[in-house]
């Protein structure tokens, strides 16, 4: 293969961006446009959707999104919507749109056939990873402003202790 080259990259992107058709029913031509490659550019938007909704959530005080299990549907239904041709319908539409709208598409049967037909496993793990490393990454950060917290408060203990001496 050799030395990468901004052209081998370039053809990269353009295979992300190519949209396939997914038949439901190929006798009535019913069928969903969907992307096979999940781009980091996408996943990174849908993650970011996600935490921004989960605070949604929180500051209105919605019963929706407080449990792991709920968050993890609702990260599915994000795939989804990121990943298809939804987005066009449902984008900056209210949180009660995509619940409502990932609730059809369970009621229906369409949620199970999206993800374990239509796309592919290895794509979906990007997005749990990425989630995974995300969650990581802020529980390290919140660990170490923590210590860091603790630390000073013990320099000041120090301080106090020295100076009253």
């Amino acid at each position: 293969m050799g030395q990468l080259k901004l052209s081998e990259v370039k053809k990269r992107v353009k295979e992300l961006e190519k949209k396939e058709k997914f038949y439901l029913d190929k006798e009535n031509d019913e069928y969903i446009y969907y992307y096979p490659k999940f781009s980091d550019t996408k996943i990174n938007e849908l993650i970011e959707e996600l935490y921004k909704t989960i605070k949604y959530c929180q500051e209105n005080k919605l019963d929706k999104l407080n449990t792991d299990e709920e968050i993890a549907r609702y990260l599915l239904f994000l795939i989804i919507k990121h990943f298809t041709s939804f987005k066009s319908e449902v984008d900056n539409k209210p949180f009660d749109i995509h619940y409502a709208s990932m609730e059809m598409l369970e009621e229906v049967g369409l949620y199970r056939i999206f993800l374990n037909h239509m796309f592919d496993p290895v794509e979906v793990n990007k997005v749990l990873d990425r989630k995974n490393e995300i969650e990581k990454l802020g529980e390290t950060l919140i660990a170490e402003l923590e210590k860091n917290s603790l630390n000073e408060e013990l320099n000041k203990l120090q301080v106090v202790d020295t100076l009253g001496k």
